[in-house]
């Protein structure tokens, strides 16, 4: 074991004990804390796509579905109908299991949404934007989906935010892909998977709660097929560049985390937000609602400091 690595475990090690079994933390056993923060989301998204659409028939479409999970509590908050699209075929099978008629689960690609223009009143791309290998061009079909007046609602880690590995279930430590090279954030990760200390949190237990098989093995997570590293500013200059097109205008757009939110230190970082090298660090993740209006006469997208 390599310095790098010695000093990587044993920081993870530490913060995942101190984690473990702790009230509301996402190493709970079931994940309530996250589902509850998902059914909210549902309910004020519908309730703003509804302001703007028919309130019959409401549509809305689930990119990046998963196994389904978030297409049925928008059902439940309120839509008509939800189509999940996902790249995953082997999710969309679990996906269908016992779906209802209002729910439909499609297998996508990488650029494109297999529906037809203007057929769903509303989007949602929830923790899936920074695994899109091709960013602009999903934007613009998300565009071409949703119907003129539609809202679009983003939510993504950044490449440079503190968890951004998408490791922290193994590697809860912050920036963990910045001070650390992917090869020691696999072996370590491999090597915490297999201790006895370590009781998985919900999201690496398959169904009947038990631990899932390590699957990053030899792997390298941090390529455009699982990571694309698409950084805050990156996501703004496309928007901007929508925007002049006259194809999107953003509704609101808010950073949050460590300096957006109730952490600690958010008092003492929020200033550096101004900063565009440390806005990269410690404004995760970017919260979007994007209206399409194509007939209209769209502004040009500036983001808040």
């Amino acid at each position: 074991m390599s310095i790098a690595e010695a000093i990587c475990f044993r920081w993870s090690r530490s913060l995942i004990q101190r984690r473990q079994g702790a009230p509301g933390s996402w190493y709970g056993a079931s994940g309530e804390s996250f589902n509850a923060d998902r059914n909210s989301m549902a309910d004020q998204f519908l309730g703003r796509v509804a302001a703007h659409s028919s309130p019959a028939n409401l549509r809305i479409l689930d990119f990046g579905c998963g196994r389904g999970e978030l297409a049925r509590m928008l059902l439940d908050a309120g839509a008509d109908s939800v189509v999940g699209v996902d790249l995953n075929d082997k999710s969309i099978q679990i996906a269908r299991r016992d779906a209802p008629d209002a729910l439909e689960f499609i297998e996508g690609s990488v650029d494109s949404i297999p529906l037809d223009d203007n057929s769903v009143d509303g989007a949602v791309c929830l923790d899936v934007w920074e695994h899109v290998a091709r960013p602009e061009p999903i934007m613009r079909e998300l565009l071409r989906v949703v119907h003129p007046g539609g809202r679009i609602f983003i939510e993504f880690y950044p490449w440079y935010a503190y968890c951004s590995s998408h490791m922290e279930g193994w590697i809860p430590v912050p920036w963990a892909h910045v001070l650390f090279s992917e090869r020691t954030l696999v072996r370590v990760a491999e090597r915490i998977h297999n201790a006895d200390f370590f009781q998985p949190p919900w999201w690496l237990k398959d169904e009947q709660g038990a631990k899932l098989p390590f699957n990053l093995a030899g792997k390298s997570p941090f390529n455009e097929n699982w990571l694309n590293r698409l950084s805050e500013r990156a996501y703004r200059h496309l928007l901007k560049k929508l925007s002049r097109e006259r194809l999107l205008s953003v509704e609101r757009y808010d950073l949050t985390g460590f300096a957006g939110t109730t952490h600690r230190f958010s008092i003492l970082l929020r200033p550096f937000r101004k900063v565009p090298v440390l806005r990269e660090f410690i404004g995760p993740p970017v919260f979007s609602v994007i209206i399409s209006k194509p007939s209209a006469v769209v502004q040009p997208f500036q983001a808040a400091d």
